[in-house]
């Protein structure tokens, strides 16, 4: 019994994993050779569609592998391209290589024009949208720096452990205000606080 529900989790965590997996669907290229290749589900290629679909107007379009004909060949089905395959208003298809949108929106805006008997305009220069500017970190809170005193001296102080500040770091707490004092020596450093502000 431990072993069927054994068997019965690991089938669930694999079949869960499997799920959350991020699939990639990397497009072919067709004619336009020579370009690198193209991931469908990245948040880059989605940028284009949607910047594509508000230059023309129109919805969003079918993603297929399907032959495309040129003006004297047509190319054999098992290199069809991936196509961005839109609906035009008028009942016309206009059908654009993906690759080449993804690197071209702007030729590809033209050609969907062309396509679909609209006005043909000049979009403008595609640009990527830019990421939102990271966010700081709040700086972390001053941790304690100063040990205990030395022995009988006045105003000196250990490090605690882990205080790798460098010479003439200046620290203050409920003791006053202290500065680091680095000693280089022939065995290393020496490392001090000194009170100087009570």
């Amino acid at each position: 019994m431990k072993r069927a529900i054994s068997l019965f989790l690991l089938m669930a965590c694999v079949l869960s994993l499997s799920l959350n997996a991020q699939t990639t669907h990397i497009l072919s290229q067709g004619w336009y050779t020579g370009l690198a290749p193209v991931d469908a589900n990245t948040s880059d290629f989605r940028f284009v569609v949607e910047w594509v679909k508000a230059k023309t107007g129109l919805g969003v379009p079918s993603l297929i592998a399907e032959p495309m004909s040129m003006p004297i060949t047509k190319l054999p089905s098992a290199f069809a391209p991936d196509v961005l395959k839109f609906t035009c208003a008028n009942g016309n298809t206009a059908v654009v290589d993906a690759v080449m949108t993804f690197y071209h929106p702007e030729v590809s805006v033209v050609n969907i024009e062309q396509s679909c008997g609209q006005p043909l305009t000049y979009p403008g220069v595609y640009v990527k949208p830019s990421l939102p500017p990271p966010t700081m970190a709040p700086a972390p809170a001053p941790q304690a720096l100063v040990g205990e005193p030395i022995g009988n001296t006045d105003g000196w102080y250990q490090p605690v452990a882990g205080d790798n500040s460098p010479d003439g770091t200046a620290f203050t707490d409920n003791r006053g205000t202290f500065v680091k004092v680095v000693v280089l020596n022939p065995f290393g450093k020496s490392q001090y606080w000194k009170l100087i502000k009570f």
